[in-house]
């Protein structure tokens, strides 16, 4: 049939038009601006599956909002599952203008049109004017209760609600808080779960850069939950906000935890002041239709919000060391102090008529002592001058805080810090902003939260009042010029949760160790480094002690009813304990180290001490609890204050009371001996402590009050202390005039006393070598051992320049 022209152009106007009416939307506005799209963080906040009815509902609690709508557009929502082409459930939408923003507010018309009957993947669908512009893809599943008497089958969805978070902050105010977005549910078959406590934190590294309030998910639908972070309590816990993060740089992380335990990590990263944005937020992102936009708004608000979207992990961001470099050996070696001392200088020791209180400690320094002389006030004396000398306002300072660190002098008031040089009698205060100490009662023999080797001094501080925010920061006195500080970026533990502090100077290395945490932490020494957390609750937590720091390991005790000495291995993380336990300790100070061994108190005998090599091998020294036969003075091997020279001599005194039931001994060789003063008698001492080849003890007549007497001993880079005889440093009497006059009736008593000194050592030595002897037997037969234990007392008495008694020896035992 033929068709007239005219007809015919006419019904190819009629297509044109038609045609042009149903071309989508966003063609058209592709050339004037954005595509349409629906903004993701409302979809998965509106869109819920009734676990109990499987039930799909959308926007029955929170509404949905579309981005970039064209006036008078219209649009639809379509279900679809997957590898099907007809629609399951279908829905036409209401739309209407959020104020004068871009966005659009969408209300399904029927918002619970649709049940699920069977499992497998699902679609989303969005489409404006007939164009697809949103897909939402998930998965449903049905779970069976395990119950024959209860058989229900519930429903549940997964989808981006578990791989998709995000941050935000106002798109006005970058100063506003920063806010964690994120879903949770629980899959369990009760309407009412116990509910499941969750912690946010924002990670950098091990750092802890922002915490959220806890909370709690309970509901086994998605729910949306929304965070605010907040500094740590340890850095004044005030609101962290968008630009607190961008000032920052480098890979970051927000971890969730449930009950305790890491459940999620979403990691993003900073550069140049700028959140890297996930590639689906990209405006040129390919599939359009899983576009997920960079902006949010607040209905009735007209608010809007930066949207930073975060993929979910299974790990944490590894995170460089920021350029942090650890402690090189020239570094390190600034920070031990070398002391002008002769390696030769034989042991010498000597008695002071320097009072001081006797509840305060003492600090060795270099060639130098300071010492508290009441509650408040701190002096020092020269070595070898032994007089008192003053500290400009010493009064002001505290007699329970303080440091002798080469020829300078850390002072304390209740928060800051001065040092004194004794060399030029100038004080410098470090400003409060650099070290404001977190205040403590210094006991002697108990946790600290300061502690001063060689010329570093590591402090725990109040990070509220510090410009760096930091808890530990360590105060370099190295230098020429104004102390340096040194801050040590924050880890997972807060003031609170502190301990104790220890330093290294040799090792440059930090370590704290907290209770709460059952965890001891440990960095290098360097501005911005990080801790490497240890985690020792398995091994009965960490104590309320002291403990002992070398390069490659810590000596501390746990935290169980009678503690144990515990030995961590810094390299593997191990825990040693079984060789330790034997010889374990619970009171006062724990021990000492020379780097290669330790030494520490131990259970049996009451009062000992055992020494231990870092394989963890221990024996109790030996002669514990053998009676001096020195009249009343106390049994060898006993006493419960403890210093270790750098050759590994352990010296050991009383606490608290002067009585000559607790005199200064040493070991020599495996063996204890008493030091004796210059009439021959052991000296009654306490609170002896060890510094750069001397060591300080606090002495007077036996139930010394208030106040006692300062004794110490020199020596060179070993300790070999003879038969020790003392000098007075009142009695100034000359060698020539000494030797000019008779013994007195005292001086034969003093040759007396130590004829029977000679008698105890060769007693002493007898009961050595059956020990050894005895020990050996089993394991290499009679001869080899008798051999052995023989050779060892002899090297015994020789090492400890007792030659002249070798052969009085031999013939007794002959």
């Amino acid at each position: 049939m033929h068709r007239p022209q005219s007809l015919t152009i006419i019904l190819f106007a009629v297509l044109l038009t038609v045609a042009f009416q149903i071309q989508p939307a966003a063609a058209v506005l592709q050339a004037q601006g954005p595509q349409p799209a629906i903004e993701h963080s409302s979809l998965l906040d509106a869109f819920t599956v009734k676990f109990k009815r499987g039930q799909m509902i959308l926007n029955q609690k929170h509404e949905i909002m579309g981005v970039f709508f064209p006036e008078g557009a219209k649009l639809a929502v379509d279900l679809y599952q997957a590898g099907k082409k007809k629609s399951l459930y279908h829905s036409d939408c209401r739309l209407a203008k959020s104020g004068t923003s871009v966005f659009t507010l969408i209300e399904v018309i029927d918002p619970s049109g649709f049940k699920f009957q069977s499992e497998g993947d699902y679609e989303l669908r969005f489409a404006l004017n007939g164009n697809v512009i949103s897909v939402l893809p998930f998965n449903v599943f049905f779970k069976k209760k395990d119950d024959d008497f209860d058989p229900q089958t519930y429903t549940f969805v997964d989808g981006d609600w578990s791989k998709l978070s995000y941050l935000s902050f106002s798109a006005d105010d970058e100063a506003s808080p920063l806010k964690f977005n994120t879903w949770t549910r629980k899959v369990v078959f009760t309407t009412t779960p116990k509910a499941t406590k969750m912690d946010v934190t924002l990670l950098q590294g091990d750092e802890v850069v922002a915490v959220a309030a806890q909370g709690t998910v309970a509901w086994p639908e998605w729910q949306s939950r929304e965070k605010t972070f907040a500094f740590p309590t340890n850095q004044g816990g005030k609101v962290f906000n968008g630009a607190d993060l961008l000032k920052r740089s480098g890979k970051h992380t927000v971890r969730v935890d449930l009950d305790g335990k890491p459940h999620q990590y979403f990691n993003f990263e900073i550069q140049n002041g700028k959140i890297v944005a996930h590639p689906r937020q990209a405006s040129g992102y390919k599939d359009r239709t899983r576009w997920l936009c960079p902006r949010k708004i607040r209905l009735g608000l007209n608010e809007t919000s930066h949207v930073f979207w975060m993929e979910r992990s299974d790990t944490a961001a590894s995170v460089a060391a920021n350029n942090v470099k650890a402690p090189s050996a020239v570094t390190k070696s600034k920070w031990v102090v070398q002391p002008s001392v002769d390696a030769n200088r034989p042991f010498q020791l000597k008695q002071t008529n320097i009072r001081m209180r006797k509840d305060m400690p003492v600090s060795i320094g270099d060639g130098i002592v300071a010492y508290a002389t009441g509650s408040r006030g701190v002096g020092y004396f020269v070595v070898g001058q032994d007089k008192p000398e003053s500290i400009k306002y010493g009064q002001q300072f505290r007699g329970d805080l303080f440091f002798a660190c080469g020829k300078l002098i850390m002072l304390a008031t209740r928060n800051n810090v001065t040092v004194f040089s004794t060399e030029n009698g100038r004080s410098v205060k470090i400003p409060d902003d650099e070290i404001h100490l977190s205040y403590q009662t210094h006991a002697m023999y108990g946790p600290r939260k300061v502690d001063a080797d060689g010329y570093l001094i590591a402090t725990v501080n109040e990070p509220a009042k510090l410009k760096t925010k930091t808890i530990v920061n360590v105060i370099d006195l190295s230098g020429d010029n104004r102390p340096i500080i040194i801050p040590i970026k924050n880890s997972d533990f807060e003031l609170r949760d502190v301990s104790s502090i220890k330093v290294n100077a040799a090792a440059g290395k930090v370590a704290v160790g907290s209770k709460r945490k059952g965890a001891i932490y440990v960095a290098d020494i360097a501005a911005g480094a990080t801790f490497k957390k240890y985690d020792v609750s398995g091994f009965d937590s960490y104590g309320e002690a002291d403990m002992v720091l070398t390069a490659t390991h810590i000596l501390y005790t746990d935290a169980a009813g009678f503690p144990n000495v515990r030995l961590l291995d810094l390299a593997t993380g191990s825990v040693n304990s079984p060789d330790l336990n034997q010889f374990g300790g619970g009171w006062g100070p724990i021990g000492a180290s020379n780097g290669e061994t330790f030494a520490w108190a131990v259970k049996d005998p009451r009062n000992g001490w055992a020494i231990g090599e870092l394989d963890g091998e221990a024996q109790v020294l030996s002669n514990t609890g053998t009676k001096s036969k020195l009249g009343s003075y106390g049994q060898l091997g006993s006493g419960r204050s403890m210093a270790m020279a750098g050759d590994g001599t352990v010296f050991i005194a009383g606490t608290r009371s002067i009585s000559e039931s607790n005199c200064l001994q040493a070991s020599q060789n495996g063996v204890w001996q008493m030091v004796t003063s210059a009439d021959g008698k052991p000296i009654p001492a306490i609170d002896v402590v060890a510094g750069n080849s001397m060591v300080v003890f606090k002495t007077g007549k036996p139930s010394t009050s208030s106040e006692v007497q300062l004794g110490y001993a020199t020596f060179g880079s070993s300790v070999n202390i003879g038969t020790t005889a003392a000098t007075n440093t009142n009695q100034k009497k000359t060698a020539g005039a000494e030797s000019k006059k008779e013994a007195s009736p005292k001086d034969k008593q003093a040759k007396e006393i130590l004829n029977d000194i000679e008698r105890e050592l060769l007693s002493s030595s007898a009961e050595t070598e059956k020990q050894i002897y005895d020990a050996l037997k089993p394991a290499v037969g009679e001869e080899a051992a008798r051999k052995q234990a023989r050779d060892t007392v002899i090297n015994g008495l020789r090492a400890s320049g007792h030659d002249h008694l070798i052969e009085v020896y031999e013939k007794q035992k002959k």
